[in-house]
């Protein structure tokens, strides 16, 4: 009776001796609370201030699509759309310049009695007179369209005669075409006989050679660089901010991964813990802040019928997850 009575009691002891060892190893996963809520409020700052760089970048590039495109008729307003850098629906971090170097005349040397080419039409002033404007495409980096008939046209060339590629019928080509030869002269609003010629789809257009005197400023290239630079501003600053989060959401998962190992580790050590232990390790790893939204409730788990203390850290893993 006495040595059973020796061996509960120095069981009792290790028990408990295991469990302080339990709590002071469980504690330890409390060490990167403060780091993780400081960067659960920075991660939550970067994203109220993504929303606002968003909402600003949306405001901008409305202003300016709507300005330019509710006015595509004008030729000055054609030309803008060469001037800007635009940014692809299909993927908002790719971003597209008209390539103007592409066309470039090669440098010659004078001293082997090399003339100059022919100046080439593909350039922002001979494309949008004939109708085109840039409408790049991520496949398409240098595509144009023309504001009448709708035809697209990518991979350029510098001998290529933006008139011959739209489409039959378009109303704008044939009014162009006996100014082919006069390009610094506007295209002329159509007659009613060059409207028969013209397909259904497009003899009922028209444009402007004239710019409103309300427009005159904001289609001019210091409005629409002002426009332009405030949709960029805004582009950094999303990559900046998206940049943060990234960072700051990789660093809470190591910290995550770290406190899992503690607990494991603490769980460890008690062969069978006690249903005590086992919430204890359960409810200091929710509150570190690596889970603020979870809340593990012990009615949730069958603490008793749970094997070992992996089955439980997997339980807790499993129920952050969700």
């Amino acid at each position: 009776d006495v040595a059973r009575a020796v061996r509960r009691a120095v069981a009792k002891e290790r028990t408990a001796f295991l469990h302080e060892q339990l709590c002071e190893l469980l504690s330890l996963t409390m060490t990167p609370a403060e780091p993780d809520f400081h960067l659960n409020a920075q991660t939550t700052k970067a994203k109220e201030e993504l929303q606002e760089a968003l909402l600003a970048r949306h405001k901008a590039a409305s202003i300016l699509s709507d300005l330019i495109f509710n006015n595509i008729d004008l030729q000055i307003a054609r030309v803008r759309t060469f001037d800007i850098v635009w940014t692809m629906a299909s993927n908002q971090h790719l971003t597209c310049a008209w390539p103007a170097y592409k066309f470039l005349l090669p440098k010659l040397d004078s001293n082997e009695g090399q003339t100059l080419e022919a100046s080439s039409f593909i350039t922002p002033d001979g494309l949008s007179w004939a109708g085109w404007l840039f409408s790049p495409d991520e496949d398409a980096y240098d595509r144009c369209r023309c504001f009448c008939c709708g035809a697209l046209k990518s991979d350029w060339r510098r001998v290529d005669d933006p008139l011959d590629f739209h489409e039959q019928g378009c109303l704008f080509k044939i009014c162009a075409m006996p100014y082919a030869d006069e390009r610094f002269l506007l295209v002329p609003p159509p007659r009613e006989s060059q409207r028969k010629l013209a397909s259904k789809s497009t003899c009922n257009k028209t444009w402007r050679t004239k710019i409103p005197s309300s427009l005159e400023l904001q289609l001019g290239m210091p409005e629409i660089g002002k426009l332009a630079g405030a949709v960029e501003a805004s582009s950094l600053e999303l990559e900046y901010k998206t940049a943060i989060i990234r960072a700051n959401e990789d660093q809470i998962k190591v910290n995550v991964d770290l406190a899992l190992e503690m607990a494991e580790a603490a769980i460890g050590l008690l062969g069978h813990p006690h249903a005590e232990s086992a919430l204890l390790a359960m409810n200091i790893y929710v509150q570190s802040g690596c889970a603020e939204n979870d809340v593990i409730e012990e009615k949730e788990f069958d603490l008793l019928s749970l094997p070992s203390g992996k089955k439980i850290v997997q339980r807790v893993r499993a129920g952050v997850q969700e």
